[in-house]
């Protein structure tokens, strides 16, 4: 089960693991990060901050606590793998905020490539950037180095789900207006929608690393309730 809470002990964090944030008491995850840790560190706690790349909105390096660790095993190879994809992409972000820089855009991007389905979109003719969601960029960033850890299809979400699982102000405006959700995440049409969710990349995790990484993998697939972890009985509106 190589998923680590990070309490008051010391634990072992290694390049390129998987982070996410605890979002209530009830098990609720609410934002997933990839660690950019130069080297392994073996004295991490609740207070530590890890070096991060991750979907903010917008796409970027920080300096942050967590509350849970998932590691795959990875090898050196899949480590630069890995690498290579989050350098390009920082290199990316880097030369797309001096274009906007020069062409007078200083208005914050935050949604600029925050994209919820599907959450993870590779330029083409419409956009030249890749696109995520915070599950996303972690998901697409492990498929670089032959690692698939999900399954789809997945569970349909209402915007009052969503709204719940997003739970940050600024996305919350944004699920509530029909225009903004279909331009700036990729809502369209309809009621549900198969959002990937943080917790579904936890139980992905909660798993024996030979299903995680290696010959006999598979990915998980999540089910509703996995929003959650450990499962909890969902609250009803």
């Amino acid at each position: 089960m190589p998923v680590y809470p990070v309490a008051d002990q010391l634990i072992s964090v290694h390049p390129f693991d998987i982070s996410a944030i605890l979002g209530d008491e009830l098990g609720l995850f609410i934002h997933a990060l990839l660690v950019v840790e130069p080297r392994p560190r073996h004295d991490v706690t609740a207070t530590t901050e890890l070096t991060h790349f991750h979907m903010g909105p917008p796409l970027e390096s920080s300096q942050t606590t967590t509350s849970i660790v998932g590691s795959a095993n990875l090898s050196l190879g899949q480590v630069r793998q890995i690498q290579t994809f989050v350098d390009e992409r920082r290199s990316e972000k880097e030369a797309e905020d001096e274009r906007r820089r020069i062409l007078g855009r200083n208005a914050p991007a935050e949604f600029h490539q925050y994209w919820l389905i599907c959450d993870a979109v590779p330029p083409n003719p419409d956009f030249s950037l890749w696109r995520f969601s915070c599950v996303g960029f972690v998901r697409q960033s492990y498929r670089e180095a032959g690692i698939e850890l999900l399954a789809e299809p997945f569970p349909e979400r209402t915007i009052d789900e969503l709204k719940r699982f997003y739970p940050h102000p600024r996305v919350t405006r944004v699920l509530d207006n029909l225009k903004l959700r279909e331009r700036l995440l990729g809502l369209g049409n309809g009621d549900k929608w198969p959002v990937c969710l943080v917790g579904y990349l936890v139980h992905s995790l909660a798993r024996s690393v030979e299903e995680i990484n290696g010959p006999a993998a598979t990915a998980y697939q999540p089910v509703a309730i996995d929003s959650h972890f450990p499962h909890q009985t969902e609250p009803q509106d």
